[in-house]
């Protein structure tokens, strides 16, 4: 049935294309050419995360590239950039790729990712990798094939977790003792994975599409990122593994007079850790996903969107159920028939992103709540409840040898104290039968994961071999449980919070893109017992073969400085 499904997305969208084309009234202008000196960033080979991202997101405020909106971000669908050394247009027309008449085979680069945390796990932005306590490597590669609407792509991954000893307190019966036992609601979330090392093969970023003009359909395992942050996003995430998905979406911004529109929307599994349930057993569990955003014709660089995930306690639903679990929220606040069960984890989320390439500066943020209210009034008497909020900017400064760069995001995932006088408030991401917002026992969500806080202050230097920057952290863990169990138990206890002073790095020479990140870390009262101090670093080495000249940002125009 599932093969079948698949086939028929990927007809429809073959079909759609082929329409698209036909009732065209004459051919759609051509793209402005590049200007000399200009570099194509290939961001589908890249992947989320990289540094390619980097660099096409920090040049869309410096005017080298297009301003590309990035609040629904799939390695797969990402279109080449231009990076120039001149101004490009802000708003390029963009123009749909030509079919390969001869298959393209291209290598997706070998990839090398490694942690290494010192006295505790800290699980963030890293895949199927497990971010444990010691040392943990994951390596990866694949090929691309591109053939007429037809794109393919097996890229899979194999990490390898130390995954050291720590004291961590036993999750209460009947879950397993490796199970998170800080949250009232119980989601998915070992801070250790069992008791020694262990291998994780994945699928990794492997996908199979059928582009159509404007719109696209496949079966996919690659990570999604939708929201704008950079450290965190509330609704997906690379933190997890991708999980096995259908999906139908746009392939670019669709110009719908009034500005511009995109959207995806999703239907998947997700799947337990094996350290959740006492007897090890796995369930797996239907999740559905929707992503719409505009940016209006009158402000291009102005994105505003709105995003919905439901996971279900079951496999399989009913198609009425699965279909209204895809409509945007809002409607819900309408009390139409469309609404998810009692027993369903939902996550709402609304978000935008604000670019001003003329002064170098971008805002952005999103606001959500895990359990969207059931009608108007409920939404008017309890905004706040089961909320979670994030904010950010980014401002770029011209130097004569490149750009410095300042960055502030902050995440806040729980809501204290409860607003609702009669029953206890919802914890963002968590769900009373465990459906939480988890893939493989990992954050779908912020890596920061449920019941957090954390502000992030970064300054960088974009330089003509890549970037160093410095960075200080404030990350508050388990507040609630803080608030609800530790303050009866003892009085005077500490706050779970850590400040961490760190440096990073990106060197992009020839073939080759390393990032390295360092930290020294002073942990107050970890997981609510003694303080640490403790390392953390992450490396990432990229191979690109054959590449001559690696990717970097255009220094400032004179006029600029």
């Amino acid at each position: 049935m599932a093969a079948r499904a698949i086939g028929t997305l990927l007809a429809l969208a073959a079909l759609a294309g082929g329409r698209a084309g036909a009732g065209e009234a004459a051919p759609e202008p051509a793209p402005p050419a590049p200007s000399a000196g200009c570099q194509v960033l290939d961001l589908g080979l890249a992947g989320l995360g990289s540094w390619q991202e980097e660099l096409a997101r920090t040049a869309g405020l410096t005017g080298n590239a297009a301003v590309r909106p990035g609040l629904l971000r799939r390695a797969s669908g990402a279109r080449p950039l231009s990076l120039c050394l001149g101004p490009v247009p802000e708003r390029e027309a963009v123009a749909d790729p030509a079919p390969e008449e001869v298959p393209r085979w291209d290598l997706v680069p070998p990839t090398s990712f490694s942690t290494f945390h010192y006295n505790w796990s800290d699980d963030r932005n890293d895949g199927a990798l497990f971010g444990g306590k010691g040392l943990s490597t994951q390596v990866s590669t694949g090929l691309r094939l591109r053939w007429w609407r037809l794109t393919a792509q097996a890229a899979p991954s194999l990490a390898w977790q130390q995954n050291r000893f720590f004291v961590v307190p036993p999750a209460p019966a009947p879950w397993s003792p490796y199970a998170n036992p800080f949250n009232v609601d119980i989601i998915d979330l070992p801070l250790r994975m069992g008791p020694g090392s262990f291998w994780t093969p994945d699928p990794g970023q492997s996908f199979v599409r059928i582009d159509g003009g404007a719109f696209a359909a496949g079966i996919s395992t690659e990570n999604l990122w939708w929201g704008p942050g950079l450290r965190n996003s509330l609704l997906l995430t690379n933190s997890a593994p991708g999980f096995p998905h259908l999906f139908v979406g746009t392939t670019r911004p669709v110009d719908v007079y009034l500005g511009w529109l995109e959207m995806d929307a999703v239907w998947g599994q997700v799947r337990d850790s094996k350290w959740l349930h006492a007897d090890g057993h796995v369930e797996r569990r239907l999740i559905t996903a929707t992503g719409l955003t505009f940016a209006p014709r009158f402000e291009p660089n102005l994105t505003l969107g709105m995003g919905r995930v439901v996971v279900f306690p079951e496999t399989t639903v009913n198609f009425d159920r699965a279909i209204s679990a895809l409509l945007p929220p809002v409607l819900q606040l309408a009390d139409l028939r469309f609404r998810s069960h009692d027993v369903d984890n939902q996550v709402s989320v609304i978000f935008l992103r604000w670019a001003f390439p003329r002064v170098q500066f971008e805002l952005y943020g999103e606001w959500g709540r895990d359990d969207w209210p059931a009608g108007v009034l409920a939404g008017i008497q309890e905004p706040g409840y089961s909320q979670a909020f994030a904010f950010g900017l980014g401002k770029l400064f011209p130097s004569r040898h490149g750009w410095f760069r300042f960055r502030a995001e902050m995440t806040h995932t729980f809501e204290m104290p409860p607003v609702h006088p009669e029953h206890q408030t919802a914890t963002f991401y968590t769900h009373s039968d465990g459906t939480g917002m988890t893939n493989a026992g990992q954050m779908l969500g912020a890596g920061l994961g449920p019941q957090g806080d954390t502000q992030y202050v970064a300054v960088d230097w974009f330089h003509p071999a890549g970037r160093l920057g410095l960075f200080v952290e404030r990350v508050l863990r388990n507040e609630r449980y803080y608030y609800d169990v530790m303050t009866s138990i003892r009085r005077g206890i500490r706050h779970d919070v850590a400040m961490t002073y760190g440096a990073s790095a990106t060197w992009s020479r020839g073939e080759w893109d390393v990032s390295a990140e360092a930290g020294f870390t002073d942990r107050f009262n970890a997981n609510f017992s003694n303080g640490h101090t403790g390392t953390d670093a992450r490396l990432t080495v990229r191979w690109w073969p054959g590449r001559r000249d690696a990717p970097v940002l255009p220094p400032p125009s004179p006029a600029a400085r």
